[in-house]
C-alpha cells in the first residue's frame, strides 16, 4: 500500500510503503519532500505522484524495487511535466503508455483534463473549457475517461469523456458534490464521492 505522510500537521509530505496488514512501513527516497498524491501503474511496477518541489505541483514517476526484505527502493525517478502551472491527480491508462491529470496550464483560473504519453512526455489535451475538470479516471478498456467537473461556481458532476469522439457526457445532475470517480474492473460501474461540502 503507498501512502501520503507529513511528519506533523502542515508539515512536509513524504511517500510511504508499507505492506498489506500495515506493517513494514518505510519511506520512500524520491530525491526531495513535498510529494503526495501516489497511484500505481495497473503491471504494479512503477508509481506516479505529485511534487512541489519545484515550486508548483509538477508529476513524477519512479519504478519501485523490492529489496527482498520488506522495503523498497525507488528508481528511475523522472520528471513528466515542465510546464511552469499546476498539474494534479495523475491516473495511468490501463496499458501503462499514459498518465490523465488535471492542470490549469491554458488558464489559471480553469482546469483542465490532459493526457501525457510516457514515452517522449508529450501533452496533449483531453477536455477544453473554462471548467474545474479534476480527478480523473481511465475505464478499464482506455475508451473513456471519467472526471469530475464544476461549471460557474455549480456543484461537482461526474462526466465521461469518449476518446473516440472527444464528446463529455453528464452522467450525475445534483445540488450537492459529486467527485473522485473510480470505475470498477468490469466497466459497468463508476463509484464517486456524494457530498453537500463545498
Amino acid at each position: 500500500i503507498g501512502f501520503t505522510r507529513a511528519p506533523k500537521v502542515g508539515g512536509t509530505d513524504t511517500l510511504w510503503i508499507m505492506n498489506g496488514d500495515g506493517s513494514a512501513q518505510s519511506q520512500l527516497d524520491l530525491g526531495a519532500e513535498g510529494n503526495s498524491s501516489l497511484t500505481w501503474s495497473p503491471d504494479g511496477n512503477s508509481i506516479a505522484f505529485e511534487s512541489v518541489r519545484d515550486g508548483h505541483i509538477e508529476l513524477y514517476t519512479a519504478r519501485i524495487i523490492s529489496n527482498g526484505d520488506d522495503t523498497y527502493t525507488a528508481q528511475d525517478i523522472q520528471r513528466r511535466t515542465t510546464n511552469p502551472t499546476d498539474h494534479s491527480f495523475p491516473a495511468w491508462s490501463p496499458d501503462c503508455a499514459w498518465l490523465a491529470f488535471s492542470s490549469n496550464r491554458v488558464d489559471q483560473n480553469s482546469y483542465n483534463i490532459y493526457q501525457l504519453h510516457l514515452n517522449d512526455d508529450t501533452v496533449t489535451p483531453i477536455t477544453r473549457g473554462h471548467y474545474q475538470d479534476l480527478s480523473p479516471s481511465w475505464s478499464p478498456d482506455g475508451s473513456k475517461i471519467a472526471f469530475s467537473r464544476n461549471m460557474a461556481n455549480a456543484s461537482r458532476e461526474i462526466y465521461v469523456h469518449v476518446m473516440s469522439s472527444g464528446q463529455d457526457i453528464r452522467l450525475t445532475n445534483n445540488s450537492v458534490n459529486d467527485t473522485d470517480p473510480s470505475w470498477s474492473p468490469s466497466g459497468r460501474i463508476i463509484f464517486a464521492r456524494h457530498s453537500e461540502d463545498a
